[in-house]
């Protein structure tokens, strides 16, 4: 899935957090995916110049507690 900055993955205090800016002259890769405990986590890849990326990652359901 691709996103545009126009429509932020994130809330609003997230984002303002950890200095997430979109550029909204780009899309961006988003991708969902689960632990097989039911973990489910969401992440915004912003592919930056000089082949470094960074990765933003938010928890949506935190999955059952196993010890």
């Amino acid at each position: 899935m691709v996103i545009k900055a126009t429509d932020p993955p994130f809330q609003p205090s997230a984002m303002k957090r950890v200095k997430l800016d979109l550029d909204p002259s780009r899309v961006y890769p988003l991708h969902r995916f689960s632990t097989p405990y039911g973990s489910e986590f969401k992440l915004l890849l912003d592919e930056r110049g000089g082949g470094t990326t960074a990765v933003y990652m938010a928890t949506l359901d935190g999955g059952p507690r196993v010890l």
